[in-house]
């Protein structure tokens, strides 16, 4: 009986200090591992997964963007995917997402270069009340066995000369961050292919 009102007592007090850690922005790997940062479920916590990428693109410094925009990517694409997904459609969703991001990545530091023109650059998210549109799924899309809760943010770049850009972002909020599945009406996998010619 003691012992069983000590493990009970040392469960309580695991408990009362796990928010705390939360709190803070940060999980610590359980392996004593580097920790991970955590982003709010919102609007704001969108907007700061984004900074660490604006300020590797001010410094044009190509491996900080890559590495600041990879918590964009899921941390295991494989097993997300299964979760939704048909067995066999999973390997290539897995390919499938992994170049979305780094097109992503890619044309996101191009665009905010080009027309932005720095040296500074700010963002602002909000979550998109639209759901309407008159583009329709590709014909081949894949779809998912259970309903993905995908959340739709209008994500707008500004830059020092007054320009601004913005675009419709699909994600989805896995493991304390936001993770990228397309951009536009629909997510990668269902969206219509711009450089195809719709069939006559």
């Amino acid at each position: 009986m003691r012992i069983t009102v000590i493990c009970l007592l040392a469960g309580l007090f695991v408990m009362s200090i796990v928010p705390d850690a939360l709190r803070g922005g940060h999980l610590v790997m359980a392996s004593g591992g580097a920790k991970a940062q955590i982003y709010s479920h919102d609007a704001k916590g969108l907007q700061k997964q984004y900074e660490p990428f604006l300020r590797a693109v001010e410094k044009n410094d190509e491996t900080k963007m890559k590495d600041s925009f990879a918590v964009f990517a899921f941390p295991n694409p494989q097993i997300w995917f299964a979760q939704y997904f048909a067995k066999d459609q999973v390997q290539q969703l897995v390919w499938d997402e992994e170049s979305e991001v780094d097109g992503d990545r890619t044309s996101t530091a191009m665009l905010l270069r080009r027309f932005l023109k720095g040296p500074h650059y700010t963002v602002h998210c909000e979550p998109s009340r639209d759901a309407t549109t008159t583009v329709k799924p590709r014909a081949d899309a894949v779809s998912p066995l259970t309903e993905v809760p995908i959340e739709k943010y209008t994500v707008k770049f500004s830059g020092d000369n007054g320009h601004s850009m913005e675009h419709l972002a699909n994600l989805v909020y896995v493991d304390g961050a936001f993770r990228y599945v397309g951009k536009g009406s629909y997510p990668f996998w269902a969206m219509p292919d711009a450089t195809r010619k719709p069939a006559q």
